[in-house]
């Protein structure tokens, strides 16, 4: 459950919590049925078909439990949703495939974001 879920983490941050030092977690990383290379070669013209709406997004529901968690603990919590979904979450972006697999950034992609996940890191390294 979400709440079990939350409470995991709450221990997890608190086995790892130590004198001098700051925590930091990323979340789940979007997911839809249709973010994959079989979709995308079904539309090489039209990439924007395999887009979903963030709205129909699952994502928020299993990264909840986790923020909760980082918050109550004073962990920095880190969303990756704005870097894949603005009104829409895409499987392309600036020309980028954004996964290589169902739960893994493309290697291009994650090094396109590496200014932004330093930018979101910098409470934890403050």
């Amino acid at each position: 459950t979400p709440a079990q879920e939350q409470a995991a983490w709450a221990s997890t941050f608190q086995e790892l919590a130590q004198p001098g030092t700051r925590l930091a977690m990323i979340g789940p990383i979007p997911q839809w049925p249709s973010n994959d290379e079989r979709c995308l070669a079904a539309h090489i013209r039209k990439v924007q078909a395999c887009s979903i709406a963030t709205a129909d997004l699952d994502t928020p529901r299993y990264e909840a439990p986790q923020a909760a968690a980082a918050a109550a603990a004073g962990v920095v919590f880190v969303s990756p949703r704005p870097w894949v979904c603005a009104d829409r979450c895409e499987p392309v972006i600036a020309d980028i495939r954004v996964y290589n697999a169902a739960y893994h950034f493309s290697l291009t992609y994650a090094v396109f974001l590496t200014g932004a996940l330093s930018e979101a890191l910098q409470p934890a390294m403050a």
